[in-house]
């Protein structure tokens, strides 16, 4: 119950975020010219690397430029931003960022959730010749 209350807690601060976007980047790498200057939601993306005038972000093989500050990122550090998409869909103006230093504690508490539904479910049943029976 405390690993679902706190993925829960953990996640809405991405979901509220998240929940603007249409479909998101993926209908904008598609078809770049349909999003010239549209607005655009990249939930929980990559930190690729930074430089003076911007940084890249990557996920599911996109990578894409954004023109934005890079301060107080990190390379491997997890990313929500909502920017303007340019119609040749290489580059986001950066107009909000959402950083995520808790994201691989979320995964954690998945994993560490996950592996605890399966012990319960081997403490619960128990293999026969006929099937499954619960214990108890």
């Amino acid at each position: 119950m405390v690993l679902v209350l706190g993925l829960g807690v953990l996640g809405k601060q991405t979901a509220d975020f998240a929940v603007e976007s249409e479909g998101g980047a993926r209908r904008c790498f598609a078809d770049p010219t349909l999003c010239g200057g549209e607005l655009v939601v990249l939930s929980v993306w990559t930190v690729l690397d930074t430089q003076a005038d911007g940084f890249r972000v990557t996920r599911l093989g996109h990578v894409l430029q954004v023109d934005g500050s890079s301060e107080g990122l990190a390379i491997g550090g997890r990313i929500s931003l909502k920017g303007q998409f340019n119609a040749e869909g290489t580059r986001l103006f950066e107009l909000e960022r959402l950083t995520h230093p808790l994201w691989g504690l979320k995964r954690n508490f998945s994993l560490l959730g996950a592996i605890g539904m399966f012990v319960w479910l081997l403490a619960s049943v128990r293999l026969e010749t006929g099937g499954l029976v619960c214990r108890g």
